[in-house]
């Protein structure tokens, strides 16, 4: 099976890096609030989560290009 171009894997993380800074503005924001309602608590959760799917993939995508 062929490798991957280096473009695609780099393109790769800047898109997952990007997210990552999205995740962190909104989470920021959902910290600033003083009483949040259920539907910023859950889609604090949601970021969460999506962060964790995040760090994964790069950690994925670092041990194979080692």
């Amino acid at each position: 099976m062929g490798q991957i171009p280096k473009y695609e894997i780099i393109g790769e993380v800047e898109d997952l890096l990007s997210e990552l800074r999205a995740i962190r503005y909104w989470d920021t924001e959902f910290c600033r609030q003083s009483s949040p309602d259920l539907s910023d608590s859950a889609a604090f959760v949601s970021r969460q989560k999506r962060r964790r799917e995040i760090i994964r993939k790069l950690l994925t995508v670092s041990e194979g290009t080692a």
